[in-house]
């Protein structure tokens, strides 16, 4: 059976997104939102059913999507640092840090539009197996590109039909959410 928990809060975004429902609680089974509704609107029996969670006085709002990151670029001002030669347990633990920033930010679910397979792959693993701390990922991995093409550094260069498909079956193979061709 899936657990089921409540939470109550001071203010919950209406369903609608059309203002606050106030002295709220959001009723959750598994890793699904059941219901929104007033404190005054809960089953009688909701604390001895559900595990209880008062977030006191907070507004609770819907998940924000993130739909484009590249999870291990370095934050710098000269664009050039991107393609610069890093180790990739590097890369991974700026990824991880990154992920971990942004779902405390709010962002519940983020696409990445391109990275080192072996780095987004492996922390959207991560995440999914609780090993880390991160927001739902949708991973492309490395996008294909001409040789030399735009992102070419992270490793999916092709130039013609049949190199195109193969590289394409290797994105698949490799279980990602999405291909990327640029």
């Amino acid at each position: 059976m899936a657990t089921r928990r409540l939470f109550l809060a001071a203010r919950v975004a209406r369903p609608a997104l059309d203002g606050w429902l106030p002295d709220a609680a959001v009723l959750v089974a598994g890793d699904r939102i059941e219901a929104v509704v007033g404190r005054t609107e809960l089953p009688s029996d909701a604390t001895t059913t559900h595990e209880v969670h008062d977030l006191g006085a907070v507004s609770l709002l819907p998940g924000f999507v993130e739909t484009h990151v590249h999870m291990h670029f370095p934050s710098s001002l000269d664009y050039r640092d991107i393609a610069r030669p890093e180790p990739v347990e590097r890369m991974l633990i700026r990824a991880t840090a990154n992920m971990r920033r942004l779902i405390v930010s709010g962002a519940t679910t983020a696409r990445d539009t391109g990275s080192r397979d072996e780095v987004a792959l492996a922390v959207r693993s991560a995440i999914r197996d609780g090993i880390a701390v991160g927001p739902r990922l949708l991973v492309a991995g490395a996008p294909i590109t001409t040789t030399a093409g735009h992102y070419w550094f992270l490793g999916a260069e092709a130039d013609t039909t049949e190199e195109v498909v193969k590289r394409v079956r290797e994105r698949r193979r490799l279980g990602v959410d999405a291909v990327k061709i640029i």
